[in-house]
Order: C-alpha cells, then structure tokens, then sequence
C-alpha cells in the first residue's frame, strides 16, 4: 500500500487532484516576461539579488519552471483537469495578479492582456 504525498502548491498535479476531489480549484495568474500566463501568487521568486531580477514578469516560462512554476497551458494539457472543469461541473476561481511596481508595467493595460490571452485560451 503507498503513501499519499501531497503534491506542490499551485502544481498541475495539486490542481487536478482539487478538481477530482474537491469542488474546484482556485489559483493567481501573471504574466512572465515572454508573455506567457504561468500560475504563481507571489510577486517574485525566492532567492537573493534585486526584486527586479526575480519577479515574474522579467523572467522566462523555463526559468519560471526550474522554481516549479507551472504555465496555463501545461494545466489545459492537462486532460483530466479540463475534463472535470467541462463536463463535471466543478469550478475554477481565476485571480490575475498585478505586477510588482518595480517593473513599471501599466496596470490596466497588463491586466487587459492577462484576460485576452486567457480568453484565447480556453
């Protein structure tokens, strides 16, 4: 008999698992610096150096994933995960995040590119 391990915050794996035993899911949404929409709350990563070198919108889908950050479209590959949010009837409580300030990004024009690109998405 195996262990159950509970899977990474934010991971593909924890989302499907909530979409399979729970209600739904809720997670953040930003941008990365090469317009992808990865799932991550935090305004940067963990680690030292400057802010600015760490946040989310200076750096790429890879290194993003290097710290277990997962894109939106890894989790829409997800067959399991869309499954359950098309046919089961569970939910997805989508936040989108704003920029840290030391980026200097345009709040609204960020958060209105943010939803157009979940909008061609799904």
């Amino acid at each position: 008999m195996s262990t159950w391990e509970q899977p990474d915050e934010n991971s593909v794996a924890s989302l499907q698992h909530g979409m399979e035993f729970a209600d739904g899911v809720e997670f953040d949404l930003r941008i990365d610096g090469e317009g992808e929409l990865v799932i991550y709350h935090d305004e940067f990563v963990p680690g030292k150096g400057a802010i600015r070198g760490r946040c989310v919108e200076q750096l790429s889908t890879n290194e993003l994933r290097g710290f277990g950050i997962a894109s939106m479209d890894d989790l829409l590959k997800n067959r399991s995960f869309t499954d359950h949010w098309q046919d089961g009837g569970k939910t997805v409580d989508i936040e989108f995040k704003i920029p840290h300030p030391v980026n200097r990004i345009a709040t609204d024009k960020y958060l209105g590119s943010a939803m157009e690109l979940l909008g061609l998405m799904l």
